[in-house]
């Protein structure tokens, strides 16, 4: 089976209003992430998965990591 997304990459915007509240794990991984930008998001359950057997199997491709406020 030919995989079309074999060599594309995604990138994750996520802009809150202010002081919105979300759920973003470490190491923040998923297949074929490369770019993630957060604004004005307080972000929790940040340890949730850290050391998680299953997500330390996901190659780490993040190459551009953006959090602040606008």
């Amino acid at each position: 089976m030919i995989d079309r997304f074999n060599d594309t990459v995604f990138g994750l915007v996520i802009n809150c209003e202010p002081m919105s509240v979300i759920p973003m794990p470490s190491p923040m991984k998923a297949s074929r992430l490369y770019k993630m930008n957060i604004t004005n998001c307080v972000i929790e359950d940040y340890y949730t998965e850290y050391n998680s057997p299953v997500i330390n199997e996901i190659p780490d491709t993040l190459g551009i990591r953006k959090f602040g406020t606008m």
